[in-house]
Protein backbone atom coordinates (compact mmCIF):
# COMPACT_ATOMS: atom_id res chain seq x y z
CA UNK A 1 0.00 0.00 0.00
CA UNK A 2 1.21 3.52 -0.74
CA UNK A 3 0.63 6.68 1.25
CA UNK A 4 0.50 9.92 -0.71
CA UNK A 5 -0.16 13.60 -0.36
CA UNK A 6 -3.31 14.92 -2.07
CA UNK A 7 -1.38 16.57 -4.89
CA UNK A 8 0.27 13.24 -5.71
CA UNK A 9 -3.06 12.04 -7.12
CA UNK A 10 -2.33 14.02 -10.26
CA UNK A 11 0.08 11.22 -11.14
CA UNK A 12 -2.85 8.76 -11.34
CA UNK A 13 -5.54 10.68 -13.28
CA UNK A 14 -7.07 7.60 -14.94
CA UNK A 15 -7.07 5.31 -11.91
CA UNK A 16 -10.85 4.93 -11.76
CA UNK A 17 -11.82 5.49 -15.40
CA UNK A 18 -14.21 3.13 -17.16
CA UNK A 19 -14.21 3.20 -20.95
CA UNK A 20 -16.28 1.62 -23.70
CA UNK A 21 -14.09 0.33 -26.50
CA UNK A 22 -16.32 1.73 -29.26
CA UNK A 23 -16.57 5.17 -27.62
CA UNK A 24 -13.90 5.55 -24.88
CA UNK A 25 -15.44 8.73 -23.47
CA UNK A 26 -19.08 7.69 -23.51
CA UNK A 27 -19.32 6.34 -19.97
CA UNK A 28 -16.96 8.80 -18.30
CA UNK A 29 -18.16 12.06 -19.85
CA UNK A 30 -21.83 11.38 -20.53
CA UNK A 31 -22.68 9.50 -17.35
CA UNK A 32 -20.05 9.64 -14.61
CA UNK A 33 -19.05 13.15 -15.62
CA UNK A 34 -22.61 14.36 -15.02
CA UNK A 35 -22.67 12.61 -11.63
CA UNK A 36 -19.39 14.23 -10.62
CA UNK A 37 -20.60 17.68 -11.62
CA UNK A 38 -23.71 17.20 -9.48
CA UNK A 39 -21.64 15.76 -6.62
CA UNK A 40 -19.35 18.81 -6.53
CA UNK A 41 -22.34 21.05 -5.92
CA UNK A 42 -23.91 18.55 -3.52
CA UNK A 43 -20.76 18.37 -1.38
CA UNK A 44 -20.79 22.15 -1.01
CA UNK A 45 -24.30 21.83 0.40
CA UNK A 46 -23.49 18.83 2.59
CA UNK A 47 -20.58 20.40 4.46
CA UNK A 48 -22.82 23.34 5.38
CA UNK A 49 -25.76 21.16 6.47
CA UNK A 50 -27.85 22.10 9.47
CA UNK A 51 -27.89 20.17 12.77
CA UNK A 52 -30.60 17.47 12.85
CA UNK A 53 -33.46 19.43 14.47
CA UNK A 54 -32.87 22.51 12.32
CA UNK A 55 -32.61 20.35 9.23
CA UNK A 56 -35.89 18.61 10.06
CA UNK A 57 -37.68 21.97 10.15
CA UNK A 58 -35.99 23.14 6.96
CA UNK A 59 -36.64 19.82 5.17
CA UNK A 60 -40.34 19.85 6.01
CA UNK A 61 -40.73 23.42 4.79
CA UNK A 62 -38.91 22.71 1.53
CA UNK A 63 -40.29 19.33 0.56
CA UNK A 64 -37.26 17.12 1.25
CA UNK A 65 -37.74 13.38 1.16
CA UNK A 66 -37.56 11.92 4.69
CA UNK A 67 -34.04 10.79 5.54
CA UNK A 68 -32.30 13.00 2.97
CA UNK A 69 -29.93 15.93 3.36
CA UNK A 70 -30.36 17.01 -0.26
CA UNK A 71 -33.46 17.81 -2.22
CA UNK A 72 -34.98 16.02 -5.21
CA UNK A 73 -32.80 14.86 -8.07
CA UNK A 74 -29.62 16.11 -6.40
CA UNK A 75 -30.11 13.58 -3.59
CA UNK A 76 -30.73 10.77 -6.09
CA UNK A 77 -27.71 11.65 -8.18
CA UNK A 78 -25.48 11.98 -5.14
CA UNK A 79 -26.53 8.47 -4.06
CA UNK A 80 -25.57 7.30 -7.56
CA UNK A 81 -22.24 9.12 -7.22
CA UNK A 82 -21.55 7.19 -4.00
CA UNK A 83 -22.45 3.95 -5.78
CA UNK A 84 -20.09 4.82 -8.62
CA UNK A 85 -17.19 4.98 -6.17
CA UNK A 86 -17.75 1.29 -5.44
CA UNK A 87 -17.85 0.02 -9.03
CA UNK A 88 -15.33 2.28 -10.77
CA UNK A 89 -12.50 0.80 -8.73
CA UNK A 90 -9.97 -1.48 -10.48
CA UNK A 91 -10.37 -3.76 -7.47
CA UNK A 92 -14.05 -4.25 -8.33
CA UNK A 93 -13.13 -5.28 -11.88
CA UNK A 94 -10.45 -7.61 -10.50
CA UNK A 95 -12.98 -9.10 -8.09
CA UNK A 96 -15.46 -9.66 -10.91
CA UNK A 97 -12.84 -11.62 -12.84
CA UNK A 98 -12.09 -13.66 -9.70
CA UNK A 99 -15.77 -14.42 -9.08
CA UNK A 100 -16.22 -15.41 -12.72
CA UNK A 101 -13.16 -17.69 -12.53
CA UNK A 102 -14.53 -19.38 -9.41
CA UNK A 103 -17.94 -19.85 -11.05
CA UNK A 104 -16.34 -21.40 -14.17
CA UNK A 105 -14.25 -23.72 -11.98
CA UNK A 106 -17.35 -24.82 -10.06
CA UNK A 107 -19.24 -25.54 -13.30
CA UNK A 108 -16.37 -27.60 -14.70
CA UNK A 109 -15.87 -29.45 -11.41
CA UNK A 110 -19.57 -30.38 -11.30
CA UNK A 111 -19.43 -31.65 -14.89
CA UNK A 112 -16.26 -33.66 -14.26
CA UNK A 113 -17.70 -35.25 -11.11
CA UNK A 114 -20.82 -36.26 -13.02
CA UNK A 115 -18.69 -37.77 -15.80
CA UNK A 116 -16.61 -39.64 -13.22
CA UNK A 117 -19.68 -41.29 -11.79
CA UNK A 118 -20.63 -42.57 -15.24
CA UNK A 119 -17.11 -43.48 -16.42
CA UNK A 120 -15.96 -47.10 -16.54
CA UNK A 121 -12.82 -46.92 -18.67
CA UNK A 122 -9.68 -46.72 -16.45
CA UNK A 123 -7.94 -44.25 -18.78
CA UNK A 124 -10.98 -42.01 -18.86
CA UNK A 125 -11.26 -42.14 -15.08
CA UNK A 126 -7.59 -41.21 -14.75
CA UNK A 127 -8.05 -38.32 -17.18
CA UNK A 128 -11.08 -36.99 -15.33
CA UNK A 129 -9.38 -37.29 -11.94
CA UNK A 130 -6.55 -35.19 -13.35
CA UNK A 131 -9.03 -32.42 -14.12
CA UNK A 132 -10.19 -32.12 -10.50
CA UNK A 133 -8.67 -29.31 -8.49
CA UNK A 134 -7.35 -27.34 -11.46
CA UNK A 135 -7.27 -23.55 -11.20
CA UNK A 136 -9.01 -21.49 -13.86
CA UNK A 137 -8.61 -17.83 -14.73
CA UNK A 138 -11.38 -15.91 -16.47
CA UNK A 139 -10.86 -12.44 -17.89
CA UNK A 140 -14.01 -10.52 -18.75
CA UNK A 141 -13.18 -8.61 -21.92
CA UNK A 142 -14.88 -5.98 -24.02
CA UNK A 143 -17.47 -3.57 -22.66
CA UNK A 144 -19.20 -6.05 -20.35
CA UNK A 145 -17.86 -4.69 -17.05
CA UNK A 146 -18.20 -0.99 -17.97
CA UNK A 147 -21.82 -1.61 -18.98
CA UNK A 148 -22.50 -3.49 -15.75
CA UNK A 149 -20.79 -0.74 -13.76
CA UNK A 150 -23.14 1.81 -15.29
CA UNK A 151 -26.17 -0.34 -14.49
CA UNK A 152 -24.98 -0.96 -10.92
CA UNK A 153 -24.40 2.73 -10.32
CA UNK A 154 -28.12 3.28 -10.86
CA UNK A 155 -29.29 0.18 -8.97
CA UNK A 156 -26.94 0.52 -6.00
CA UNK A 157 -27.66 4.25 -5.89
CA UNK A 158 -31.36 3.46 -5.57
CA UNK A 159 -30.68 1.15 -2.61
CA UNK A 160 -28.52 3.76 -0.88
CA UNK A 161 -31.15 6.45 -1.48
CA UNK A 162 -34.13 4.40 -0.32
CA UNK A 163 -32.72 2.26 2.49
CA UNK A 164 -30.24 4.54 4.29
CA UNK A 165 -30.41 7.85 6.14
CA UNK A 166 -27.83 10.44 5.06
CA UNK A 167 -25.77 12.31 7.65
CA UNK A 168 -22.60 14.39 7.64
CA UNK A 169 -20.06 14.18 10.44
CA UNK A 170 -17.64 17.04 11.08
CA UNK A 171 -14.24 16.30 12.61
CA UNK A 172 -12.61 18.74 15.06
CA UNK A 173 -9.70 19.14 12.61
CA UNK A 174 -8.78 18.16 9.00
CA UNK A 175 -7.70 14.61 9.80
CA UNK A 176 -9.55 12.26 7.42
CA UNK A 177 -7.61 9.98 5.07
CA UNK A 178 -8.91 8.89 1.67
CA UNK A 179 -8.25 5.45 0.20
CA UNK A 180 -8.29 4.20 -3.36
CA UNK A 181 -11.69 2.61 -2.56
CA UNK A 182 -13.26 5.64 -0.83
CA UNK A 183 -16.67 4.11 0.00
CA UNK A 184 -16.18 2.03 3.15
CA UNK A 185 -18.66 -0.51 4.55
CA UNK A 186 -18.91 -1.50 8.20
CA UNK A 187 -20.85 -4.69 8.71
CA UNK A 188 -22.65 -6.02 11.77
CA UNK A 189 -21.49 -9.58 11.05
CA UNK A 190 -17.91 -10.11 12.34
CA UNK A 191 -17.19 -12.44 9.42
CA UNK A 192 -17.59 -9.55 6.97
CA UNK A 193 -16.07 -6.80 9.10
CA UNK A 194 -14.87 -3.57 7.53
CA UNK A 195 -13.85 -3.11 3.92
CA UNK A 196 -14.53 -1.87 0.45
CA UNK A 197 -17.46 -3.02 -1.66
CA UNK A 198 -15.36 -5.69 -3.38
CA UNK A 199 -13.79 -6.89 -0.12
CA UNK A 200 -17.17 -7.32 1.59
CA UNK A 201 -18.50 -9.20 -1.45
CA UNK A 202 -15.47 -11.52 -1.46
CA UNK A 203 -15.98 -12.41 2.20
CA UNK A 204 -19.62 -13.32 1.64
CA UNK A 205 -18.55 -16.11 -0.70
CA UNK A 206 -21.62 -16.09 -2.96
CA UNK A 207 -19.75 -14.86 -6.08
CA UNK A 208 -22.14 -11.92 -6.69
CA UNK A 209 -19.91 -10.41 -9.41
CA UNK A 210 -19.69 -13.49 -11.62
CA UNK A 211 -20.73 -12.70 -15.19
CA UNK A 212 -21.82 -16.32 -15.52
CA UNK A 213 -25.04 -15.08 -13.94
CA UNK A 214 -27.72 -13.57 -16.13
CA UNK A 215 -27.90 -9.78 -15.99
CA UNK A 216 -30.91 -9.63 -13.67
CA UNK A 217 -29.32 -12.06 -11.21
CA UNK A 218 -25.97 -10.24 -11.40
CA UNK A 219 -27.52 -6.87 -10.55
CA UNK A 220 -29.70 -8.34 -7.79
CA UNK A 221 -26.76 -10.12 -6.14
CA UNK A 222 -24.47 -7.10 -6.48
CA UNK A 223 -27.05 -4.74 -4.95
CA UNK A 224 -27.61 -7.14 -2.05
CA UNK A 225 -23.98 -6.58 -1.02
CA UNK A 226 -24.77 -2.96 -0.02
CA UNK A 227 -27.81 -3.86 2.07
CA UNK A 228 -27.98 -4.25 5.83
CA UNK A 229 -24.71 -2.61 6.85
CA UNK A 230 -24.21 -0.93 10.19
CA UNK A 231 -22.67 2.07 8.48
CA UNK A 232 -21.38 3.22 5.07
CA UNK A 233 -19.00 6.16 4.98
CA UNK A 234 -16.96 8.27 2.59
CA UNK A 235 -14.88 11.40 3.31
CA UNK A 236 -15.86 14.39 1.17
CA UNK A 237 -13.03 16.60 2.40
CA UNK A 238 -10.38 16.27 5.15
CA UNK A 239 -12.82 17.43 7.84
CA UNK A 240 -16.19 16.03 6.73
CA UNK A 241 -17.54 12.60 5.84
CA UNK A 242 -20.89 11.46 4.54
CA UNK A 243 -22.16 8.60 6.70
CA UNK A 244 -25.17 6.47 5.80
CA UNK A 245 -27.09 4.53 8.43
CA UNK A 246 -29.96 2.08 7.95
CA UNK A 247 -33.25 3.91 8.33
CA UNK A 248 -34.13 2.14 11.57
CA UNK A 249 -30.85 3.09 13.29
CA UNK A 250 -30.78 6.87 12.90
CA UNK A 251 -34.05 8.63 12.03
CA UNK A 252 -32.69 12.19 11.87
CA UNK A 253 -30.41 13.32 9.04
CA UNK A 254 -28.24 16.35 9.64
CA UNK A 255 -24.76 17.58 10.53
CA UNK A 256 -23.15 16.01 13.58
CA UNK A 257 -19.98 17.36 15.21
CA UNK A 258 -17.89 14.45 16.48
CA UNK A 259 -14.62 13.92 18.34
CA UNK A 260 -11.21 12.72 17.24
CA UNK A 261 -12.20 9.14 18.05
CA UNK A 262 -14.69 9.16 15.16
CA UNK A 263 -11.94 10.33 12.82
CA UNK A 264 -9.70 7.53 14.04
CA UNK A 265 -12.47 5.03 13.37
CA UNK A 266 -13.00 6.29 9.82
CA UNK A 267 -9.27 6.42 9.11
CA UNK A 268 -8.83 2.89 10.37
CA UNK A 269 -11.66 1.73 8.14
CA UNK A 270 -10.17 3.54 5.13
CA UNK A 271 -6.84 1.82 5.77
CA UNK A 272 -8.42 -1.63 5.86
CA UNK A 273 -10.40 -0.94 2.67
CA UNK A 274 -7.41 0.37 0.67
CA UNK A 275 -5.25 -2.07 -1.25
CA UNK A 276 -3.20 0.39 -3.28
CA UNK A 277 -2.77 3.84 -1.72
CA UNK A 278 -4.00 6.07 1.06
CA UNK A 279 -4.10 9.86 0.86
CA UNK A 280 -2.88 11.53 4.03
CA UNK A 281 -4.81 14.77 4.72
CA UNK A 282 -3.17 18.20 4.65
CA UNK A 283 -1.52 18.86 7.98
CA UNK A 284 -1.27 15.12 8.67
CA UNK A 285 -2.50 15.51 12.23
CA UNK A 286 -1.47 13.08 14.92
CA UNK A 287 -5.00 11.63 15.02
CA UNK A 288 -4.82 10.67 11.36
CA UNK A 289 -1.39 9.10 11.76
CA UNK A 290 -2.42 7.15 14.84
CA UNK A 291 -5.47 5.65 13.16
CA UNK A 292 -3.50 4.52 10.12
CA UNK A 293 -0.81 2.79 12.16
CA UNK A 294 -3.28 1.28 14.59
CA UNK A 295 -5.19 -0.31 11.70
CA UNK A 296 -1.99 -1.46 9.95
CA UNK A 297 0.46 -2.64 12.64
CA UNK A 298 2.77 -3.93 9.92
CA UNK A 299 3.86 -0.34 9.23
CA UNK A 300 7.15 0.70 10.80
CA UNK A 301 7.61 3.91 12.78
CA UNK A 302 10.01 5.21 10.13
CA UNK A 303 7.12 5.18 7.67
CA UNK A 304 5.63 8.21 9.43
CA UNK A 305 8.29 10.37 7.84
CA UNK A 306 8.11 8.54 4.51
CA UNK A 307 4.34 9.10 4.38
CA UNK A 308 4.80 12.84 4.86
CA UNK A 309 7.03 12.90 1.78
CA UNK A 310 4.63 10.77 -0.29
CA UNK A 311 7.07 7.86 -0.46
CA UNK A 312 5.99 4.19 -0.58
CA UNK A 313 5.20 2.58 2.74
CA UNK A 314 6.92 -0.60 3.91
CA UNK A 315 4.27 -3.08 4.99
CA UNK A 316 4.37 -6.50 6.54
CA UNK A 317 3.69 -8.85 3.59
CA UNK A 318 2.06 -11.32 5.95
CA UNK A 319 -0.71 -8.85 6.79
CA UNK A 320 -3.50 -8.58 4.24
CA UNK A 321 -5.51 -5.38 3.91
CA UNK A 322 -8.46 -7.70 3.22
CA UNK A 323 -8.54 -8.84 6.81
CA UNK A 324 -11.61 -7.66 8.73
Amino acid sequence: MRSARPDDLDAQPNFNRLQFHDDPEALEHKFFGALESNAARAIDELVTSRPPVEHAVHARANGFRPGQLLRGKRAVRFAQFLAAQAVRSPDWRKESNAHTSAAVAAEIETKVCADLEAATDPEEIERLNGMLGLRYQAIVEGDTLPQLAGALTTSIGEALYCEYVSTVVRMPAPLLCLGNDPLVFMDEAPAFGVGSYSQIAARRGTLPFSVRRDVESFISAAVDVVRGHKMIAMPVDPQHAVVLYPSERLPLPGLYSVGIEAGQLLNGAATLASRRWLVVPPGRTEAARHAVYQASPGLRNADLHRAERGLPLHTDPRRSTNAP
